[in-house]
């Protein structure tokens, strides 16, 4: 892999069943901005999509370089690259795809091949979205946080007292329904780290090991509990 090398990536978005998609390779080893992202990563100009993830990234030789992994809009910079399909929606902010890179000589390849399974510590619940007090109408607490959407039954965090979102009818005096509001878990800090968004509590949990105990301090409204648990493997949890 070279910069400037031709490429092209093999995807199924846009309702195209393996479509190829041509670019170049324009930047090595890029850490990713999100914890659930790939580091290390090759960036590309192909003009990939949500339902590419997982597709092979062939050089001129037909060989995978590369596997897709995400793409990134950059607003604010100059120079991007805009793929066709966002011109056509009218949407102009830079664009880049990125790969986790294909390397045969890897230490990570011959385990893989040897049959090593791989996997990363949960919680196990689902994300509703990060919540932010001050940009915020709803009245979850002081401090932000992701929020708690679906506890995975059977789950570390069921096991250890989380609670999956509720919704509540709010009605007036002539018992008319005026509104909802929700009752949320807020997951605030992992072992007293403040975690003020998913990306942050990824990011913390991912620094763990599967089976080891952590501390969470969960807000609900302007409670804080601590609930103990111990992390699972994600494929066990998310069968």
């Amino acid at each position: 892999m070279r910069v400037g090398s031709e490429i092209v990536a093999i995807g199924n978005s846009r309702g195209d069943f393996l479509a190829a998609r041509a670019g170049q390779v324009t930047r090595l080893g890029v850490e990713a901005a999100r914890a659930d992202f790939a580091s290390g990563t090759i960036e590309l100009t192909a003009a990939l999509a949500p339902g590419d993830s997982g597709g092979p990234v062939l050089n001129e030789r037909g060989e995978a370089i590369g596997v897709v992994s995400y793409i990134s809009f950059m607003p604010g910079t100059e120079g991007g690259f805009v793929p066709p399909f966002l011109r056509d929606l009218g949407l102009l902010p830079d664009f880049a795809s990125y790969a986790v890179p294909v390397d045969r000589s890897g230490d990570l390849f011959g385990r893989l091949q040897a049959g090593d399974k791989r996997d990363v510590p949960v919680i196990g619940f689902s994300l509703y979205e990060d919540y932010v007090p001050r940009a915020d109408e709803r009245n979850l607490g002081p401090l932000a946080g992701p929020i708690v959407y679906r506890v995975q039954p059977a789950s570390p965090a069921e096991t250890a007292g989380l609670r999956s979102l509720q919704e509540q009818v709010v009605r007036n005096d002539t018992d008319t329904i005026i509104g909802r509001r929700i009752m949320a878990d807020v997951i605030v800090a992992v072992n007293d780290e403040r975690t003020r968004n998913f990306n942050e509590l990824l990011a913390n949990v991912r620094s763990k090991r599967i089976g080891e105990t952590v501390t969470l301090q969960v807000q609900r409204g302007n409670e804080t509990v601590v609930l103990e648990l111990e992390l699972g493997a994600k494929a066990d949890v998310f069968r």
